[in-house]
């Protein structure tokens, strides 16, 4: 250190601070601005960095702090280039030893612990310090008799005798006599749920003087496994894998070629492990010419792939095994969880999980896996790190436990949730699939999308129909597929599936495969499921463009279900339907009829939302064909207010389109204009691509009607009318692009207008 420059302790950092702000300081700021210097030199001062002798001295004084006594004294240590990432601990560690003599600094392997506790030591210039390393295996730990003798002898000349509590005394006075530091490294093996064993109980005597507060050494103590002993006054510290910018700056300090988005995800994978990161190091520079994201990409499925690393991770788990085998079982079992879109699972998810254990002992078991530093907690809810996850996941799948874990599993997301309103209920639920999936039960994860739940818009929703619901497509699409190929009996559930895969499909633009799907349905659950797939069917040719003939599976669901009390929903579904088909066709007298029975029957319908959100788009798509503006308006937006209560954004698009719509043609180009670009955010987002197409045509033909406004809006308009087409190319649907190519040939009958053969002519599909 410079002559020229002094620098506050490690350990009185927290006293400088405490002193700030008894001198009625608010900021750093506010103290830089009564001495007249800048907010940097008054940050180093506080937080122990050097700065000049002078301003060091000034400051003191100001504070009330006697300068000499809180300098740091210590010779300047080259910190070795692993230790990074440590600055805050280092603090902490120094705001503990105002209040103990004794600290645990507590941690998974390989997380720094030793490390952090020998660099604290170095900075704290004691006469000297002691280590004592414990033995790795329990068999080989030195009686600690032997070694207070030795200590005795050794640092401090002095004579022992054979009785060890005497020993223990005389130690205790030169303890009080002489700044030492005491570093005693992995107590682990020591311990039995956190207690010391019973050939070792006498390190529980020697912690027991070392805590005594009025001794001038300070202890540090290492451990993968939290102390419990209550005889002791014990500090504990729990060390955090090293943070993002601290993997950054090692591997930038070691010439690493780093990509942030490899390098973040390594580093949680590894969850800030120190000595992962150190022999990462080793093996990009060896084999990876220094190019982290190179290793990464080939390495990130096996997260154990290097020796040293799956050595770390066995050893924790031989531990756990021989110590405690019901953490060690709840561990392994653990590994059946993804931790993925639900990335942390409730306590009841660990309880589940411990079915051989006794209920009173099953809080035990956790508090003990949390104090091996093995079970990561936030809130009342846990989950494991990567690599911890992967071996816990393959010791659990070479056990006869995979089965029943996954089992047990299922059941409790299944049971933990009641109804589905949200996504996260939607993907708590779904969880079960994963899990049936994992042991091969297709059946049963069939059960988990098919199964009903009440929510407040709908009885007895399907799972996969809440994801439908919620806009949630390509992942249930993915599960429905699986099972699917390998269900090897025709059930209602099967069916179930076929009829929720051809919704999905229907939503995402393909709807001449949702055809074919529904039909399978139909086949499959014979009269349970005719009407319905007739009636799904017709949605589909509704967004082809051929009207006839979805008005006639539109008939057949009329004839089917007015015989069958359980199918009276599709009936009365069927009638708003037909009311918009008969508006299309210019026949207002049978569209009105329609309309009228619709309202006639409504109480009929169970509480369905997805009759509650269509219905009122029909029947607004409806009155617009017959020229009644303000109805269609009034029900566009009672559409958009259920889509939006309801978190629907498939019909919240829908509505927005045809709000879109209404505003030009009253010449609103602004709004209708800000309308569609919301509907095409929403649908491009789902990805649903006959929706998507009938915006871009909409709001083709509003900047069609604005190019009497400005000439540029012209390209605009051929620019959507193209993204329509290309979509409408994508379903196969050759009568929605002659509509538009015939269109686009007489622009001449495009005009804003609300008179009912031209407003035919706008015709934009219902689904």
């Amino acid at each position: 250190m410079s002559s020229r420059s002094l620098k506050v302790s490690v350990q009185q950092i927290p006293r400088v601070k405490s002193a700030l702000k008894r001198n009625s300081f608010k900021s750093q700021q506010a103290f830089a601005t009564e001495l007249g210097v800048s907010r940097d030199t008054v940050r180093k001062f506080l937080n122990g960095y050097n700065i000049d002798r002078n301003y060091f001295i000034d400051f003191c004084d100001i504070l009330g702090l006697n300068w000499q006594e809180i300098t740091d004294k210590s010779k300047e240590i080259d910190n070795p280039a692993d230790f990074v990432g440590r600055e805050k601990a280092l603090i902490d560690l120094a705001t503990l030893t105002q209040n103990h003599k004794l600290i645990l600094i507590h941690g998974a392997g390989g997380i720094g612990k030793t490390e952090l506790a020998k660099q604290y030591l170095k900075t704290q210039g004691f006469e000297f310090i002691i280590e004592l390393l414990m033995a790795k295996e329990t068999q080989n730990i030195s009686s600690i008799d032997g070694v207070v003798e030795e200590w005795i002898k050794q640092y401090f000349n002095k004579e022992t005798n054979q009785d060890f509590s005497i020993n223990l005394d005389r130690l205790k006075r030169l303890l009080k006599e002489h700044y030492i530091g005491i570093l005693i490294d992995n107590l682990e093996p020591a311990l039995e749920k956190g207690k010391f064993i019973k050939e070792h109980r006498n390190y529980l005597e020697l912690l027991r003087v070392l805590a005594n507060p009025d001794l001038q050494s300070l202890t540090l103590v290492t451990s993968r496994e939290k102390l419990v002993e209550s005889a002791i006054n014990l500090g504990y510290y729990s060390l955090d894998g090293l943070t993002e910018d601290a993997w950054k700056n090692y591997f930038i300090s070691h010439q690493i070629d780093i990509e942030c988005n490899s390098l973040k995800a390594m580093r949680d994978a590894y969850g800030g492990n120190a000595k992962a990161m150190r022999i990462l190091l080793g093996a990009i520079k060896e084999d990876y010419d220094n190019n982290l994201s190179k290793y990464w990409q080939e390495n990130q499925k096996d997260l154990l792939i290097k020796l040293e690393l799956k050595d770390l991770v066995t050893t924790e788990f031989e531990g756990l095994k021989k110590e405690d085998i019901d953490a060690y079982n709840l561990l392994c079992r653990l590994g059946c969880y993804r931790y993925q879109e639900i990335s942390k699972v409730p306590i009841e998810g660990l309880f589940c999980l411990l079915w051989d254990v006794d209920k009173i002992q099953q809080g035990r078991v956790i508090e003990r896996l949390k104090n091996r530093a093995l079970l990561e907690h936030e809130s009342g809810k846990y989950w494991l790190h990567s690599v911890i996850k992967q071996e816990a996941r393959e010791r659990l799948e070479n056990t006869e436990n995979w089965e029943k874990a996954n089992y047990e599993a299922g059941k409790f997301w299944t049971k933990s949730v009641e109804t589905v309103e949200t996504l996260e209920d939607a993907l708590y639920a779904l969880e079960a699939c994963y899990h049936y999936l994992n042991i091969e039960d297709y059946e049963q994860a069939g059960k988990v999308i098919a199964q009903e739940r009440n929510n407040k818009w709908e009885k007895n929703e399907p799972l996969g129909a809440s994801f439908y619901r919620l806009g949630v497509f390509k992942p249930i699409i993915k599960l429905i597929d699986k099972i699917i190929e390998n269900y090897n009996k025709n059930t209602i559930c099967l069916a179930t599936l076929y009829n929720l895969k051809g919704h999905f499909f229907w939503s995402v633009g393909k709807p001449r495969e949702a055809i074919l799907l529904h039909e399978k349905s139909s086949k499959i659950g014979k009269n349970i499921f005719e009407a319905r797939a007739n009636f799904n069917i017709g949605l589909c040719l509704l967004d082809l463009g051929e009207i006839e003939q979805a008005e006639y599976k539109f008939n057949q669901v009329c004839e089917i279900a007015s015989n069958n009390e359980e199918d009276n929903y599709l009936l009365v579904e069927s009638y708003f339907c037909l009311a918009f088909i008969k508006s299309y066709f210019d026949d207002a007298e049978n569209a009105k009829k329609f309309l009228k029975k619709f309202d006639g029957n409504q109480e009929k319908l169970s509480q369905i939302y997805w009759t509650q959100g269509y219905s009122y788009i029909f029947i607004a798509l409806t009155y617009k064909n017959l020229g009644q503006i303000k109805s269609a308006r009034d029900y566009y937006q009672e559409a958009l207010d259920f889509a939006k209560e309801s978190n629907y954004p498939q019909v919240e698009a829908k509505a927005l389109i045809g709000l879109g719509e209404i505003y030009r043609i009253e010449e609103d180009y602004d709004k209708a204009i800000q309308v569609q670009q919301r509907s095409i955010d929403i649908l491009s987002k789902i990805d649903a691509k006959c929706d998507l197409a009938e915006a871009y045509y909409q709001i083709a033909l509003t900047y069609q009607d604005m190019e009497k406004i400005k000439q540029e809006y012209k390209d605009r308009s051929r620019y959507n009318f193209d993204q329509s087409i290309d979509l409408f190319k994508t379903i196969k649907a050759p009568k929605q692009i002659q509509k538009i190519t015939n269109l686009r040939k007489n622009q001449s009958c495009l005009k804003s207008s609300v008179d009912k053969k031209q407003i035919k002519n706008l015709f934009h599909t219902p689904i």
